[in-house]
């Protein structure tokens, strides 16, 4: 990539982390990000002083594996990653006007990461146990068939207050389930149990209106397709599961016993 190029991407990434959304709900949702010091192939640099207050965080030797990395690493934290170009991403933290931006730079093989003056990061002794839990095994029933994710209700251990088939016609029908007392803790850990089952995720949109603040979460593997609706001023969230794709969603019994290998 040539200077001006670099320049230019680098420019981008400023200008989405002072693109912030109009209102900032009183969560438990902090600004956190985070920074180990290695990622699969990227050595952490350093951080330096922006321009306009915030850091910027630089990986060197970096690959597009190492991006991918850093954005689940990050989605751990409840920290989404929304595409905005190629290779580079906004940041989404529910309840929390944006304070970020990721870019991969792919001649130099930099990965580069803008954060407000305010953010607290994660190490790598707080990343230890995530990391050593998604090199865990998991052990399926030998009945599973089709994309096996955990139950939302199990993750989350919270009951929906509502569930039922949603969709303009008959075509788009899909299962929904309403939930309420989803803060920090069962966000993030619904998001573990789901990166281990092979899951990617992603913001695709963020809502803010006067009384409402909703951060719209995909969670991918395959054909599978499910769809978060986090609602950060109440704690709700709206789970739906995209049609005509076989799932095999494990109960609470069932994702213990899948998880024993990982304990």
């Amino acid at each position: 990539m040539k200077k001006k190029a670099f320049l230019s991407l680098l420019l981008i990434l400023s200008l989405l982390m002072c693109m912030a959304a109009p209102a900032c709900a009183e969560e438990e949702f902090m600004k956190l990000y985070a920074m180990p010091t290695t990622l699969l192939d990227g050595t952490l640099v350093g951080a330096s002083q922006l321009e306009d207050g915030g850091y910027g965080i630089m990986y060197q030797n970096a690959s597009r594996d190492d991006l991918a990395y850093y954005l689940m690493l990050n989605s751990l934290a409840c920290n989404f990653a929304m595409p905005a170009g190629e290779d580079v991403f906004q940041c989404y933290i529910p309840g929390i006007d944006e304070q970020g931006a990721i870019g991969y730079f792919a001649d130099e093989k930099v990965l580069f990461i803008t954060v407000s003056e305010d953010t607290a990061t994660l190490g790598d002794d707080s990343l230890a146990g995530y990391i050593a839990l998604l090199g865990s095994d998991i052990t399926l029933p030998a009945d599973a068939t089709g994309i096996a994710a955990p139950q939302f209700y199990a993750a989350v251990s919270r009951q929906p207050y509502r569930t039922g088939l949603t969709g303009k016609d008959e075509n788009s029908m899909q299962w929904t389930e309403y939930y309420d007392g989803i803060g920090w803790d069962e966000l993030s850990h619904y998001t573990m149990l789901m990166t281990m089952f092979g899951f990617q995720v992603y913001a695709v949109d963020r809502v803010v209106e006067e009384d409402m603040d909703i951060l719209m979460l995909v969670y991918l593997n395959g054909d599978a397709e499910i769809t978060v609706a986090h609602e950060a001023n109440d704690g709700t969230a709206i789970v739906s599961y995209k049609p005509g794709v076989s799932y095999y969603l494990l109960d609470g019994s069932q994702l213990n016993d899948a998880l024993q290998a990982a304990q």
